[in-house]
């Protein structure tokens, strides 16, 4: 179960298998419910600049039952419309393998930072390090990890 607050709404989200709700400081759900393929988890939910951003091990989202998009292990949901979006270089979205870790990094918060259990992301060209993955918000392009040892 993951759980994160939404500080400009005062509310909560609220993930774990299969499901991932808002709701208010008295328990009670607020829009929209997102269903995750069968067997998928919600590991990390992470608050960054408004929009929520969602790790764990699934491959697709359901917003209130109608709207499903392909999100491999990773997605983000816009906070002005709660659209789900994949993270995505334009090519292929997500990692090969749960995500257990999100933040954020970089002078205007542009790199997102993932950790789990991946080995690849969705381009295959970047290269991750010990299961980390950073992905650039600005040009959506994963980035090459260098090792310093």
């Amino acid at each position: 179960m993951a759980i994160e607050k939404d500080y400009a709404n005062n509310n909560y989200w609220i993930g774990g298998r299969g499901l991932l709700n808002q709701i208010d400081a008295n328990g009670n759900i607020i829009g929209d419910n997102y269903s995750l393929s069968e067997n998928g988890v919600i590991n990390v939910i992470k608050n960054i600049n408004g929009n929520i951003y969602i790790g764990g091990s699934f491959s697709t989202i359901t917003k209130g039952g109608h709207d499903t998009i392909s999100a491999n292990n990773i997605a983000y949901i816009n906070y002005l419309d709660g659209n789900i979006f994949p993270i995505t270089d334009g090519v292929d979205n997500g990692v090969n393998d749960s995500v257990y870790a999100i933040n954020i990094s970089g002078l205007s918060y542009s790199n997102l930072i993932i950790g789990g259990g991946f080995t690849s992301t969705g381009d295959s060209g970047a290269n991750i390090l010990n299961r980390v993955g950073i992905f650039d918000l600005n040009t959506n392009k994963w980035s090459n990890i260098i090792s310093l040892s």
